[in-house]
């Protein structure tokens, strides 16, 4: 009888183990920026935050916490409060986070930040949908600029304060103060390391009393608009860093030109154009007290052409269209991504371009 007892409380004890263990393994969806965690949220107690401040965590216990996100202030300010929302027309859906301090009269400038793994050199984009105001029958805060923000560099704020020079440093959304309406906020910029780190932030009028909420973000990269460098501008000189450059005439208008830039990662474009296609004439005495432009020789003008700016990768090749046939064409290779401990452009011979012929 004994035996069976403790065969009984042992059944027991694993199915209370189990219980209790699939709330931690539902936490871990990966999605930071919803705030949607209804059993993860945690009193944040730390550098002297007020008791009944909360932020969503992402441990199951209260000894096991992991902070999703932290909160920051401005040096000199006041310390707001947190807490989650879920009040009917408040949230964009499920929970918010809410950025308050009951008896207004305080001096808020702060939010929360977190911090991501990137890639550097990198196009990053941040959203979060931002509202001031507790309900329509309650005074507004008059100028809450509410704002999200990227540090390229990855600052992570010390004891969760920050001084004007390092909120200065972080690149900012335009300020906005939609009362009781949800906007989306967003704001990009490229990856000086390997990290960055994300920020909502609050600027409010010391007034009344403010009520900031946040909802529904993201944190995405980015593809890279526009060409990587301008050949409207005199070229610089050849960097090195670009390998094994060749061009293969595919036909009377096409060809292909690949390379690699050795172990590292970069975007990649190719600048060509016809060889010889512009021709500048003396003045002679005809022409005294006249102004006269380059003639142009068979109707097209000697500009760099841009192709497509190829993706991401140690390894490029970029079929350039559209050629004119029995045209010497001359070229130049440019890539862009972490060189020399920063992010910056290799380019190709440009004193003498690399050259090739279609039939």
């Amino acid at each position: 009888m004994k035996r069976l007892r403790s065969i009984r409380w042992l059944v027991i004890s694993l199915l209370a183990c189990t219980v209790v263990a699939l709330p931690a393994a539902q936490a871990h969806d990966g999605n930071f920026y919803n705030f949607d965690w209804e059993d993860f949220w945690k009193e944040y107690k730390e550098w002297g935050y007020p008791d009944g401040s909360r932020l969503p965590c992402n441990g199951s216990g209260e000894y096991s916490c992991t902070w999703a996100w932290q909160p920051w202030y401005e040096h000199g300010t006041d310390i707001p409060r947190f807490d989650s929302e879920r009040y009917a027309g408040r949230t964009v859906s499920g929970y918010a986070l809410m950025m308050y301090w009951y008896g207004g009269g305080k001096n808020l400038n702060g939010g929360v930040f977190r911090r991501e793994t990137v890639q550097p050199c990198h196009t990053y984009r941040f959203t979060m949908y931002a509202r001031s105001g507790l309900e329509a029958q309650h005074p507004p805060t008059t100028n809450a600029r509410m704002q999200v923000g990227i540090s390229p560099t990855g600052d992570y704020p010390d004891q969760v304060v920050l001084t004007p020079d390092r909120i200065a440093a972080i690149t900012w959304s335009a300020p906005s103060n939609s009362q009781y309406a949800y906007v989306n906020q967003s704001v990009q910029a490229e990856a000086q390391g390997n990290t960055m780190t994300v920020f909502t932030r609050a600027d409010t009028d010391p007034n009344n009393e403010p009520y900031i909420y946040w909802d529904e973000g993201s944190f995405t990269e980015v593809t890279r608009q526009g060409n990587l460098i301008d050949a409207s501008q005199p070229l610089p000189a050849s960097t090195g860093g670009i390998y094994n450059v060749q061009a293969a005439v595919i036909n009377s208008q096409s060809a292909q030109v690949s390379w690699n830039t050795g172990s590292s990662s970069m975007l990649g474009q190719v600048l060509y154009r016809p060889v010889g296609s512009t021709q500048t004439i003396s003045p002679t005495d005809t022409m005294t007290y006249h102004v006269h432009l380059p003639f142009v020789v068979g109707g097209v003008v000697s500009d760099w052409q841009y192709s497509p700016v190829d993706a991401w990768g140690t390894a490029h090749a970029i079929t350039l269209a559209s050629l004119q046939p029995s045209t010497m064409y001359e070229y130049i290779v440019v890539a862009y991504g972490y060189t020399g401990g920063a992010c910056g452009t290799l380019v190709s011979e440009t004193s003498e371009p690399r050259k090739f012929q279609t039939p």
